[in-house]
């Protein structure tokens, strides 16, 4: 291997995947970063047994040299750190010469790294296997459009490993509506689309896809116009999501879902609150300044046209914050208390100019929609209430 390369360039794919490098893996070469270089471009690749992160400099687009090709495992903390110190460059050598040993070299600095075996690298063979699954069923949908949706249901993602299938999100497809779908037990967050190309005639089963994972792709995606290839391989169980110049490829949460058709249902007698979002927010996180570790907060309505928010600690005081709201019955009150940091959540989540909220009293679970939802797209939040509160 012998390359020439812009350092900002190759920096920037280097913290694109560095992160997926394991520094606590019983397989030593897992905290490594494998690199490859070829005539079309340099490839860095960084995973763990469950997930892998690629990301491609083309040649043809930054002008890098590429005299020789090879491959090679290296420190990742070691290589990001190296890459980010050499801050006075534009360009970089990159050259393995003998051995196992790769020289970084900048105009005034040189740096010899110990590497590793690419051939022992357990992920480097993945990519090949994938293109040969020929279970895989998959779909192309814009990267703006795909990141609003994770972002409309990363945060109701369990953070607890208690129950696995929790910490995922279900891609599940309904006639042709592709649906996102995660709870923690106590908040949910349905999102539905068919705002999306099927690359397939035969849409995938349902699968579980580890929330954090397409928390972090989300944040890779920066060209909003471009577009995401999502696929399935049923049969390998795992998930590749490829974007220009960046793949990631996650092994799939297995165990069962748990079922929506009881959890949707809605009840059948409800009040329904309609609230201007960013009014409703910032009452929310002014309330939540004083509700203390609890997160408790009381809703409740006084006239039909707007709702009071009230929250108490004994360590801390309390707080009475009034929203306006329209209330769909002008006879009848209501009274609920829910966890306040989770109704944040959820409400920041929704970018319409308004929300509708269904209470159906003091036990069942709340329902948020977005007021407006795209004749393309469904969009459906749950909260359970909390069962009392300190008022």
């Amino acid at each position: 291997m012998f390359v020439q390369v812009n350092r900002l360039l190759l920096l920037r794919a280097l913290q694109a995947v560095a992160h997926a490098a394991s520094s606590k893996s019983t397989i030593p070469i897992l905290s490594g970063i494998l690199l490859t270089a070829d005539s079309s471009g340099i490839t860095v690749t960084a995973g763990s047994m469950g997930m892998m992160l690629t990301s491609f400099i083309p040649a043809h687009e930054v002008d890098a040299i590429i005299r020789k090709s090879g491959r090679i495992v290296v420190p990742a903390r070691y290589l990001v750190d190296i890459v980010r110190s050499l801050q006075a460059v534009d360009s970089i050598q990159l050259a393995l010469l003998t051995g196992l040993t790769l020289t970084i070299t900048s105009s005034s600095s040189r740096y010899h790294l110990n590497g590793m075996d690419a051939e022992d690298y357990p992920l480097s063979t993945a990519t090949a296997a994938t293109a040969t699954d020929s279970s895989r069923t998959g779909i192309r949908i814009s990267n703006g459009h795909l990141k609003r949706l994770i972002k409309q249901v990363d945060f109701a993602v369990a953070a607890s490993e208690f129950r696995p299938v929790l910490t995922g999100v279900l891609y599940a497809f309904h006639g042709n509506h592709l649906q996102l779908v995660a709870t923690d037990g106590v908040q949910l967050s349905f999102q539905s689309t068919t705002d999306y190309i099927s690359h397939t005639s035969k849409p995938s089963a349902p699968v579980i896809i580890p929330g954090k994972h397409l928390t972090d792709f989300a944040k890779m995606l920066q060209d909003d116009e471009a577009t995401t290839d999502i696929s399935i391989g049923e049969r390998e169980r795992t998930i590749t999501l490829r974007t220009a110049n960046f793949h990631q490829q996650s092994s799939l949460i297995e165990g069962a879902f748990p079922s929506l058709d009881k959890v949707m249902r809605p009840a059948a007698h409800h009040i329904e609150l309609s609230f201007n979002t960013k009014h409703l927010l910032h009452a929310l996180e002014r309330v939540a300044i004083v509700a203390g570790d609890s997160n408790v907060v009381k809703l409740y309505t006084r006239s039909p046209h707007s709702v009071s928010l009230t929250a108490r600690t004994a360590e801390i005081g309390d707080v009475y914050e009034e929203v306006d709201a329209v209330s769909s019955s002008a006879e009848q009150d209501v009274t609920v208390y829910f966890n306040g940091r989770f109704m944040i959540e959820i409400v920041r989540s929704i970018a319409d100019h308004t929300l509708h909220m269904q209470v159906a009293g003091a036990w069942n679970p709340i329902v948020i929609r977005p007021a407006n939802t795209a004749a393309v797209e469904e969009s459906m939040y749950m909260l359970t209430p909390v069962r009392s509160g300190p008022h």
